[in-house]
């Protein structure tokens, strides 16, 4: 089962492919690389940009915004909305070929060839609740592959940039992957089926387990920690790959199995525990992004 786990994984991962605001963004350090700016480069800095605008929005509408219900137990804020409007207008300015898929106005779109996924703010109930574990993520797909992301946590003072071949950075330097064995470990868990299934065992055995309400800061704290491991069970695109692929271009051991759970830990050990627990069969039949792997996989077979 594990080599099988591992083949899908692969596949995964082929398929998947924050400082403070007045920071000096990674990016700019990066031109010394070559003469030649890559085209991934120019991804990253494109989308730095447009977190720094989304944190200069959050800013401006932080102590007046509204919160819209959205769904049952479901809000969205107008600052998700403004957010994600101008980040689309400017993609559209910038790169008018390219398609979006982006959770409040796009979010029926399948992930192209070409194309920007937008997360304006996830987490937002903690954000509308004024919790800090809230963020703006990105991610750019060329050839059906993410080259490059971004993460910006305003209130966690984490600004995280990846790029294809530059490697990922946590507020202007590059990521340090600090090991840990299981005992030492601390986990980051986000989905119900997740915690059903691997809490009580993580609460007897490691350092513990937390669950903070959101992708783009699990990811974030995961970057930018010391022994953090990460699994995640979320069924979106914009949701996904900004921080699953940063974590992979930065070394981390990582999976994405095909019952919908993402994985990131520091090493192999560590990641073949999880998948241990969590290869099981899960029905996935709503999952968007699992019949989009589902599917990717039976094709390249």
């Amino acid at each position: 089962m594990r080599g099988e786990t591992a083949r899908h994984a692969k596949r995964a991962n082929n398929f998947a492919g924050a400082k403070l605001l007045n920071a000096r963004p990674c990016c700019l350090i990066l031109l010394k690389i070559g003469d030649k700016m890559t085209d991934y480069l120019k991804y990253a800095r494109f989308m730095e940009r447009l977190a720094r605008d989304a944190e200069k929005i959050y800013l401006k509408h932080k102590k007046s915004f509204k919160i819209i219900d959205k769904g049952v137990c479901d809000v969205v804020t107008d600052v998700d909305l403004i957010i994600e409007r101008h980040c689309i207008d400017e993609i559209q300015k910038a790169y008018p070929s390219a398609s979006i898929v982006s959770e409040e106005f796009n979010s029926d779109e399948i992930v192209t060839e070409s194309c920007f996924t937008i997360d304006p703010i996830d987490g937002t109930k903690n954000f509308s609740h004024g919790l800090p574990f809230w963020g703006f993520q990105m991610a750019y797909f060329e050839n059906g592959n993410v080259v490059a992301s971004v993460i910006n946590c305003p209130e966690l003072h984490i600004f995280i940039t990846a790029f294809k071949g530059g490697g990922t950075f946590c507020n202007g330097k590059r990521v340090q992957i600090h090991d840990t064995d299981f005992a030492h470990s601390m986990w980051l868990l986000d989905g119900n089926e997740v915690r059903r299934l691997i809490w009580n065992d993580l609460a007897k055995n490691t350092h513990g387990a937390r669950s903070l309400g959101g992708s783009a800061p699990s990811y974030a704290l995961v970057l930018a920690g010391r022994g953090l491991c990460l699994v995640n069970k979320k069924a979106f695109p914009w949701d996904i790959f900004p921080g699953f692929f940063a974590c992979e271009n930065a070394g981390f051991h990582c999976a994405m199995l095909n019952n919908g759970f993402q994985i990131v830990a520091p090493n192999k050990e560590i990641l073949d525990y999880a998948i241990s627990k969590l290869d099981v069969p899960i029905n996935y039949e709503n999952t968007k992004l699992a019949r989009l792997y589902a599917e990717k996989v039976k094709n390249d077979d």
